[in-house]
């Protein structure tokens, strides 16, 4: 039995977002989280022990889906733990050891520039430093006959845990208005009639840092 656990738009960095209660920089100062950050973070950590506890050892899956760290390529706040690409990829590692001590695979998803860079590159650096990580693609290598990762994060995942079909990736279009989550069913279901796929169980999206669902939805 697989156990899939989805987080999503942590954003490592932000002096608003969670991180580890000490960070040391570059240039020999040390960060030390905000109260905010320090609940943040007991609440983080005490996640994966429910985790652990609650669930059956053996096949736990985490999604990251998308914006793991922020490094406002936009310049658009000024609440920043350091700009050192180095301490961030760090910072990142460190958010999801908690994670990675419990869970058995991981798949990362590329978020938005403006938040992990062009092409995501934090999420694919991210990606190929876990070992644990599921690639996007892999190919063998001639010389050592062993696996290595070419593209090693997802923009998008159509795939299953167990008997659901699942659809994954952080994009979403549309608003974020208290229907969105109906309006987003009614186009996603949509494009897979007109296209004659196999309708997903469970969609998932990210990135407006809201909640909103669509409830159980019919096919159409």
């Amino acid at each position: 039995m697989t156990t899939g656990i989805f987080v999503a738009d942590l954003h490592v960095n932000s002096t608003v977002a969670v991180c580890p209660p000490v960070v040391n920089l570059d240039d020999g100062g040390t960060y030390h989280a905000t109260r905010t950050q320090r609940w943040l973070w007991d609440s983080w950590t005490g996640l994966w022990q429910d985790v652990d506890r609650g669930t059956p050892k053996g096949d736990r899956v985490l999604f990251v889906v998308g914006d793991l760290g922020e490094l406002d390529t936009e310049k658009r706040s000024i609440q920043l733990i350091s700009l050192n690409k180095d301490t961030i990829i760090g910072m990142c590692i460190d958010v999801l050891e908690p994670a990675l001590s419990v869970v058995d695979r991981v798949y990362f998803f590329r978020g938005t520039p403006a938040h992990s860079g062009r092409s995501a590159w934090l999420e694919e650096h991210v990606a190929r430093d876990i070992d644990t990580s599921v690639p996007y693609s892999k190919e063998i290598d001639q010389e050592t006959g062993e696996e290595k990762k070419t593209i090693a994060s997802w923009w998008h995942l159509r795939g299953r845990i167990n008997a659901s079909k699942i659809d994954v990736c952080h994009h979403v279009g549309g608003s974020v208005t208290p229907n969105a989550g109906n309006n987003l069913g009614i186009k996603i279901l949509s494009k897979y009639a007109l296209n004659n796929w196999d309708r997903p169980d469970l969609v998932l999206r990210a990135h407006v840092h809201k909640f909103r669902e669509s409830g159980k939805n019919l096919p159409l």
